[in-house]
């Protein structure tokens, strides 16, 4: 039983689906600076606009990586 329930959690945890499509150069991007609470908003590879931004108290409620 233990078996199956590992093997469930593997699965349900485990992506199904393949990871989504990279982003191709020359699409709108946003960077977020943590350290002065700014993000940038890119487009056609040139910064546009730079404003606020908030994010976590501390470094573990903000979360860094690539979304799409």
């Amino acid at each position: 039983m233990r078996l199956v329930l590992s093997m469930l959690l593997v699965l349900m945890v485990s992506p199904v689906f393949p990871d989504a499509p990279a982003v191709k150069p020359g699409d709108p991007f946003i960077i977020v600076n943590k350290a002065s609470n700014k993000h940038a908003f890119i487009k056609d590879n040139k910064v546009q606009e730079v404003l606020p931004a908030g994010t976590g108290r501390s470094d573990e409620l903000t979360p860094e990586g690539l979304f799409t």
